[in-house]
C-alpha cells in the first residue's frame, strides 16, 4: 500500500519569521487523515529568513533528525551546539529526557531544513538517510515487513504509480519491495519507520 502526500497539502504554521510546512498534524494544523505515520510523529520543512530563529520543546523519548536543504542553521540546547550545512547535512539528536531547543539562521541568506521527530530513542531507529539518484537511474528497495516514508528533496521521482516532486511524500507499507526511478537528477530522504 502506498499513500501520497503532496507538498501543496501540507499545513503551514508561522512562528515569527519562520514558516513551517507540516506533513502531519502539529500545533494549530490538524489533518485527521495524517496524524502521523506510525512512530514518525513530525515531518516539517522549515524556511528561515535571514537572521531568524525557532524555539521548540521536544517531548521526552524522541529521536530528532535534521536534514539541511539550503544555507546554514544552528541547533542549540542546554547541552549541545551543532551546525547544519552542506558539509553536515544529516544530524541526529537523542531527546530521551526532552528539553527546549533553538534553531537559528544567523546569516544574510535564506536557510531551509527538514525536521523529523520519531518516537523512541535513537538506538531503536533503523534507518534515516539522504539518497541521491541520477537521471534515468532506478533504485530497488526492500520493503518486506517494513514501514517506509520517502520525502522528495530534489528532482522528479517515480515510485509505483506516483510522481514525486520536491516536498512530496509517500508512505509505503505491506509491499514486498519497490523501485524509485529518476526522470531528472534527484535526491530524497528514506526513512525506515519503527512500529513498536
Amino acid at each position: 500500500m502506498m499513500r501520497f502526500k503532496a507538498a501543496s497539502s501540507r499545513g503551514i504554521i508561522s512562528s515569527g519569521a519562520v514558516l513551517s510546512h507540516h506533513t502531519f498534524s502539529f500545533g494549530t494544523y490538524i489533518d485527521l487523515e495524517g496524524m502521523c505515520f506510525h512512530q514518525l510523529k513530525v515531518l516539517s520543512f522549515e524556511v528561515f529568513p535571514p537572521h531568524s530563529f525557532l524555539n521548540l520543546d521536544a517531548k521526552s523519548d524522541y529521536c530528532l533528525y535534521f536534514i539541511q536543504v539550503q544555507g546554514r542553521v544552528e541547533y542549540r540546547d542546554k547541552e549541545i551546539k551543532l551546525t547544519l550545512d552542506s558539509d553536515n547535512r544529516l544530524v541526529r539528536v537523542d531527546k530521551s529526557l526532552g528539553s527546549c531547543y533553538t534553531l537559528s539562521n544567523d546569516s544574510d541568506e535564506v536557510a531551509e531544513i527538514y525536521q523529523l521527530w520519531i518516537k523512541g530513542n535513537c538506538d531503536q531507529i533503523d534507518e534515516v538517510e539522504v539518497c541521491s539518484i541520477n537521471k534515468g537511474e532506478s533504485q530497488k528497495k526492500k520493503c518486506l515487513n517494513k514501514k517506509i516514508w520517502i520525502q522528495c528533496l530534489k528532482g522528479e521521482l517515480n515510485v509505483g504509480n506516483f510522481k514525486l516532486t520536491p516536498g512530496d511524500g509517500l508512505a509505503i507499507e505491506n509491499e514486498n519491495d519497490f523501485e524509485i526511478t529518476a526522470k531528472t537528477e534527484g535526491e530524497f530522504i528514506l526513512i525506515q519507520v519503527p512500529t513498536f
